[in-house]
């Protein structure tokens, strides 16, 4: 995931203007990675040599509300893998499930402050930019999924 997050989190960062950044800047997930890694006790240059995937196929702000949603609802599955490996490791998982912690118990609310943020920037007026980045959703999706596959 680090190798994605790396790359996409500043291109999405791109698309969402000042405003609309300054609200999604707790979202951020590169450094809770970054910083489990680390924790892991990898060094940064064994991190740096992480493979990354390529340029994410985002051109606007439909696009990158598409790849919002993917890693937004991704923090609820995170909270299961989290639990998971708190009750294999115990105390010791909480240094490198940061990541996977998402919100804490702050992830349901921030998952459906995501969902407002959703419907406010993406109105069902605006169908277009609905199903662009609905589709933008699923490609991402897919291309996580083929790039994982790749590495």
């Amino acid at each position: 995931m680090h190798g994605f997050l790396y790359v996409y989190e500043p291109a999405m960062f791109e698309y969402l203007g000042n405003s609309l950044a300054a609200t999604f800047a707790h979202r951020r997930k590169r450094e809770l990675l970054l910083k489990d890694l680390l924790n892991y006790e990898l060094t940064a240059e064994q991190i740096a040599a992480l493979p990354r995937c390529g340029t994410p196929p985002i051109a606007n702000l439909a696009q990158c509300l598409g790849v919002w949603y993917v890693l937004e609802g991704s923090t609820l599955g995170g909270q299961m893998i989290a639990r998971h490996l708190s009750r294999q490791f115990g105390a010791a998982a909480a240094k490198v499930t940061g990541f996977h912690g998402g919100y804490g118990d702050r992830t349901q609310a921030e998952w459906q402050a995501f969902c407002r943020l959703m419907e406010l920037h993406l109105p069902p007026e605006k169908a277009d930019e609905i199903e662009e980045a609905a589709q933008s959703a699923k490609l991402t999706f897919h291309y996580l999924s083929d790039w994982l596959q790749d590495i």
